[in-house]
């Protein structure tokens, strides 16, 4: 809609100016934490090493990034999936942006009520599970059917969005408490790895989306399984490293 209406500029513009509101937002907000002595931060190469062999670190980063991957790998496919493979025109996707945007948010701010209710490990493997559903629903639909509609595809990736939303949280603490390392470090590499991840996704589907809109389905399919994977390892690595230290 902002490109229709003010160029393909345009929505580079209006990253701009949303950065800037954000330094500004940023800059005045005041600080509530308790300042306290930063960890030293060594040899980065080794650090990063370390963290990579760290079992629940990177448990719960991969699985925080293939539940990023499969959705951004969708979201990054769906403008040439609908408009190409399918016929039908832009607004179909801004549309459906609409309700997934929509049931994020949702998820996102339901994920610290759950988590107080429920607790953490509960949340994420709810978010894991709801984010496999969905995954494995959407590749039924697009198997079954070459040109789902719109309400299909929408409703059977609302799971995807809500699961990521409902867990983002947790298991990003997770991950940044299992390394006991310096949190710009960490988070750092957190942010690489993800990234890695998505560039992957969408690399490896975009040759093969042209075949039909079940390729994509295979993609998301794939990560939402990984993710879920990940997310187990990195919750038993966590248990048994606390039985151990019970014991």
């Amino acid at each position: 809609w902002l490109i229709a209406a003010l160029g393909w500029q345009a929505s580079f513009y209006a990253v701009a100016v949303a950065s800037l509101v954000c330094v500004v937002v940023f800059w005045r907000m005041p600080s509530t934490a308790k300042r306290t002595h930063a960890q030293p931060l060594g040899n980065p190469v080794l650090l990063y090493l370390r963290l990579l062999v760290t079992r629940p670190f990177m448990a719960f980063t991969m699985g925080h990034a293939f539940g990023i991957g499969a959705l951004l790998t969708f979201i990054f496919a769906a403008p040439y999936m609908l408009t190409t493979l399918l016929g039908r025109d832009v607004a179909t996707f801004a549309w459906m942006q609409v309700f997934l945007v929509g049931s994020f948010i949702i998820a996102v701010n339901l994920g610290p009520r759950c988590v107080e209710r429920l607790g953490a490990e509960t949340t994420i493997i709810a978010g894991g599970l709801m984010q496999l559903a969905g995954g494995l629903a959407f590749l039924g639909l697009v198997l079954v059917d070459d040109t789902p509609s719109t309400a299909a595809l929408t409703v059977s990736m609302i799971p995807v969005n809500m699961g990521l939303g409902l867990r983002a949280g947790p298991t990003f603490t997770r991950a940044m408490d299992s390394a006991k390392a310096p949190d710009g470090s960490t988070g750092a590499l957190m942010i690489f790895l993800i990234a890695l991840v998505i560039s992957a996704g969408t690399s490896a589907v975009a040759p093969f989306l042209s075949l039909g809109p079940w390729t994509l389905g295979v993609a998301v399919a794939v990560q939402t399984v990984l993710s879920m994977i990940a997310l187990m390892i990195g919750l038993n690595s966590t248990a048994a490293k606390t039985a151990a230290q019970s014991a």
